[in-house]
């Protein structure tokens, strides 16, 4: 299959802060203060944005050492909401209450301690608040101590107790947790694969709006994978996931314009979805990008976005800069540098890129004219994942009706040594 499919989706790595305001009861002290309804006023001002109020009710309770107080008004420097951010003040507030044994100001030490911001970073530290207030029912810290164990920070690599309290937390409704809890039934690590599993935790984390679900919920009903394949879903999923800027959606979505699937083919809305993603520095969308203006004839903006993608090591982008310099599409026809771009794009693995080298040796252009790699080359890139092994038989067909048997035996045993030796180490120690 070509470049236009990038749906692989990996776990996300964002540590948990508690994100929404504490009520939670202080659970082993509380310090008495002349008016506790402030406390109830703090945490709506806090909820309702106005910092201002929020600040006046909770700095005194914080000061007479509630729990409660402590954390929002923690969140609030953590945050730099009505306050000038200031993380030294923020971990002084999360360690008072978590010295208290609030369970979010317990979590969002730990982050600090995971992170190092505000902190010396110590991972042990960090599982150990997590497990303090995990085992409190806090969903968040649930979510992060299976993070602790599936990353092997601070606890030992354990894909077991990583899925057990992520399965905790997305009980919970907590959004992180399900996504990866989906992840973890989808390649069976810590529990066995299951996908009916995978498939109803990414729909519970795609309902609440996470893009990275949405995406993949957009990449099964395309494909039919564990749901109906149902082509309006996978349009809705992944229009829902590009409308929040996710980079693979956009791609997907990219992709479905330009090869006319599912939507009518439109290469202005196809470029219009690879440019989002480009410019937010995705190199697959880059690639892209440049495939579809050249296929538009707009080669400055191909050259540009080729080269910008090459330059990273994309080898999709590599062939279709060679394409250019070996058509002469927006730069001076230079068939040397079309061969040097198309051995490096093979280097990658790039079946077109294996079908082009193949075009260069037939015609002779910035190489010998030898039909025998001509033949191996269009032999090999028929067999390649990823390539249009239609062209590669036709171009082989055509190399064949010019040979004599003996080169078609020669061409033969080329095509074995590069599967086993290397395609350009067999090609090269000819």
């Amino acid at each position: 299959m070509k470049r236009t499919t990038a749906c692989i989706v990996i776990a996300l790595a964002a540590i948990s802060l508690a994100g929404c305001v504490s009520s939670s009861a202080n659970t082993r002290s509380e310090v008495k203060v002349p008016d506790q309804s402030a406390l109830g006023r703090g945490v709506n001002a806090v909820q309702s944005g106005d910092y201002a109020a929020a600040l006046a009710e909770l700095t005194p309770l914080a000061a007479h050492g509630n729990a409660i107080a402590q954390y929002n008004l923690g969140r609030m420097y953590y945050y730099g909401q009505g306050v000038p951010r200031d993380l030294d003040q923020a971990t002084s507030l999360f360690r008072q209450s978590a010295a208290q044994g609030n369970p979010d100001g317990e979590n969002n030490l730990g982050a600090g301690y995971e992170t190092g911001e505000g902190l010396p970073q110590d991972y042990s530290q960090a599982s150990a608040l997590f497990r303090n207030a995990a085992v409190q029912g806090n969903a968040k810290a649930e979510y992060n101590l299976g993070r602790s164990y599936e990353h092997g920070r601070g606890l030992p690599l354990d894909y077991a107790e990583a899925a057990a309290w992520y399965t905790k937390s997305a009980q919970q409704g907590y959004v992180l947790a399900q996504y990866n809890l989906a992840l973890m039934y989808d390649q069976g690590r810590g529990v066995s694969t299951d996908q009916a599993q995978a498939v109803i935790w990414y729909s519970k984390a795609a309902n609440q709006g996470m893009s990275d679900a949405e995406n993949e919920l957009g990449v099964r009903y395309e494909k039919g994978q564990n749901v109906p394949q149902n082509d309006a879903l996978a349009l809705e999923w992944y229009r829902r996931s590009a409308a929040e800027g996710d980079v693979d959606a956009l791609n997907n979505l990219g992709r479905l314009y330009e090869n006319g699937h599912v939507v009518p083919r439109d290469y202005a809305k196809a470029i219009e979805m690879f440019r989002q993603a480009a410019e937010m520095g995705d190199v697959s969308a880059q690639a892209s990008l440049g495939l579809a203006y050249a296929v538009t004839t707009n080669y400055s903006q191909a050259l540009r976005w080729y080269v910008a993608a090459a330059q990273q090591g994309d080898v999709d982008a590599k062939n279709g800069l060679g394409v250019m310099y070996a058509n002469g599409e927006g730069v001076a026809k230079d068939y040397k540098k079309a061969v040097a771009l198309y051995r490096e794009a093979v280097q990658g693995g790039n079946a077109d890129a294996v079908l082009n080298l193949g075009a260069m040796y037939f015609q002779g252009f910035g190489v010998s004219h030898d039909l025998v790699a001509a033949y191996a080359l269009a032999n090999v890139a028929a067999s390649m994942e990823g390539g249009t092994p239609s062209n590669a038989i036709n171009n082989r067909d055509i190399t064949t009706g010019l040979m004599s048997a003996v080169q078609i035996k020669l061409g033969d045993a080329l095509t074995s040594r590069m599967q086993k030796e290397g395609l350009l180490k067999a090609l090269d120690s000819r």
